[in-house]
């Protein structure tokens, strides 16, 4: 009796033994479920700066397909090893995810280390192969050294010792379910790895860190006016542009695509007086969503249809006595000149918000103006401020001048009235630094109080007062954790949480509540995606 309990002692440590491999293999599964999630986003990133940027992604897309590639091929291979040692032990119905003679010794043996079909030499050659090539893609010393320590084919002292190879040390002789875990740390190690790689790639392409990329500074003059009266200044600003010669933005004048393809406009001028012409440009951003500026330009063709041919003649009469007094009571009072009224943002007004106006008439000696629905304030020096009132009802600015006591009507401006778009959240890293989402330290995201939200996308300047927002992160066991703050600050539990995480996990802000000059509560519609680096 005594021996018999104690054979049942020995197989209930046996079976708890057992049962803890596929404890441990269920932790390894979600781990690579989560690196490969994680890797998948970092592909979609990539993807999506080769497909707006071909010229200036495409070696760094070349890169990451071949990781992709053979990180793949080798989580696969290891796959099909792991089903072909439990199908060993349990037969053609066998299934890795319940196997049922986890203490088989054989199978792992057999199909590994069998003379002439084993697998052991070929996982071997892989893994060692793998290995060399994530590494040449990897600068950091610290990673390399880990990525070359996960995948190490080295036998310990151990191993030596007992005069085995790799294959025999790993495989030689042990339950089916410690195999099945071997196997699958194996395959965490690949998908780290190739995540470190994917990491490094993105950092090398810096494609976080500009929507719109640029490789070439050029030089524009831009005239305060393109009608100059005698003795009049000539005024005008130049200024440098970053473009991108490699994906050259859209630009529609009206409704119609520039066919040139480098945005020059022309037009054959045909009649005298101010003309308008206007249109939008659109750029687009590696996330695929597009960028749309509004533009307007006023320019006067001087001189009469009659100057395109030959002047008519009119016969020339004798000057008689009185000539010369006729001529100076019938002196031209002077004329005024054309008026422009733009607005210093865009041809459109936003409600509630002190919109810059700048106004001149060539030739006036003052200038008025008016506007119809909402507050309109001269500055002084051309300078004015539009507060529209209703959102959808456009208002008009009326605009008078006079020349030497004369005054006249220029005329009536009509302009649409729009909501303020929303802001974007970010979270202010340096004096100026808005980081808006991507990778950032630990550290430096903890010494952050909060975020901030604006407009500031290189037309508007509007600063917005966050009320509050919600942070989701996940735990390490996958589960969605969410942090509410009712201000801009973080709380410190939001901190708490941040401190948890490890490289290369994620945090979303999300349902930011902010208000802005115009009063309007909004809850914004965007997450920013933080990446822990």
């Amino acid at each position: 009796m005594y021996v018999v309990l104690m054979a049942m002692l020995a197989l209930n440590v046996s079976t708890d033994v057992l049962n803890g491999f596929t404890l441990v293999d269920e932790m390894l599964n979600r781990s690579v479920g989560i690196s490969s999630s994680e890797n998948q986003a970092l592909m979609s990133d990539i993807q999506l700066a080769m497909d707006n940027n071909p010229a200036v992604a495409k070696q760094w897309y070349d890169k990451a397909q071949k990781v992709k590639k053979e990180s793949d091929a080798l989580y696969k291979y290891v796959e099909a090893l792991k089903w072909a040692i439990v199908r060993e032990a349990d037969g053609e119905q066998g299934n890795i995810h319940n196997i049922s003679a986890q203490e088989n010794l054989e199978a792992a043996t057999h199909v590994m280390l069998a003379p002439g079909v084993g697998k052991g030499q070929d996982l071997y050659n892989r893994i060692n192969a793998y290995r060399n090539m994530i590494l040449k893609m990897i600068d950091d010393p610290a990673k390399r050294q880990n990525i070359a320590d996960n995948l190490s084919t080295e036998l310990p002292e151990r191993g030596l010792k007992l005069g085995k190879n790799w294959q025999e040390y790993m495989f030689e002789n042990i339950p089916v379910s410690a195999a099945v875990v071997l196997l699958t740390k194996i395959q965490d190690d690949v998908r780290y790895a190739e995540g470190e790689a994917l990491h490094g790639i993105i950092a090398n392409t810096n494609i976080n860190e500009l929507d719109v990329k640029v490789n070439d500074i050029r030089a524009y003059v831009i005239p305060n006016s393109r009608t100059v009266n005698v003795g009049e200044r000539y005024s005008a600003q130049v200024v440098v542009a970053a473009v991108d010669t490699t994906a050259s933005p859209e630009v529609y004048v009206g409704n119609s695509l520039l066919e040139s393809g480098n945005g020059k406009f022309e037009t054959l001028c045909t009649s005298p007086g101010q003309h308008t012409f206007s249109g939008y440009v659109l750029v687009r951003k590696r996330d695929g969503s597009v960028i749309r500026r509004n533009f307007m330009q006023t320019y006067n063709v001087v001189g009469s249809t009659a100057d395109k041919g030959e002047k008519p003649k009119t016969p020339v009469p004798a000057k008689g006595p009185d000539d010369e007094g006729k001529a100076k009571a019938k002196a031209p009072t002077p004329k005024i000149g054309f008026a422009t009224v733009s607005a210093t943002l865009m041809n459109v007004l936003y409600a509630g918000f002190e919109n810059p106006i700048s106004i001149s008439v060539s030739g006036a000696s003052s200038v008025s103006a008016t506007m119809t629905g909402g507050a309109f304030h001269d500055l002084g020096n051309g300078k004015y401020t539009a507060v529209p009132s209703t959102v959808g009802q456009d208002v008009t600015i009326s605009v008078n001048a006079s020349v030497g006591g004369h005054s006249e009507h220029i005329g009536d401006f009509p302009f649409h009235v729009r909501k303020l778009p929303d802001p974007t959240p970010y979270i202010l890293t340096g004096a100026d630094d808005h980081f808006k989402g991507g990778r950032i330290p630990k550290q430096t995201l903890l010494a952050q109080s909060g975020i901030h939200a604006a407009i500031d996308d290189g037309l508007l300047n509007i600063p917005f007062s966050v009320t509050g927002f919600k942070m989701v992160m996940f735990d390490k066991m996958g589960n969605a954790v969410v942090e509410a703050s009712n201000s801009a600050n973080f709380t410190e539990q939001m901190k708490a949480q941040i401190r948890d995480l490890q490289r290369g996990k994620r945090v979303f802000i999300t349902e930011v509540n902010a208000v802005g000059p115009d009063k309007v509560p909004r809850t914004l519609p965007t997450a920013m995606p933080i990446i822990i680096r």
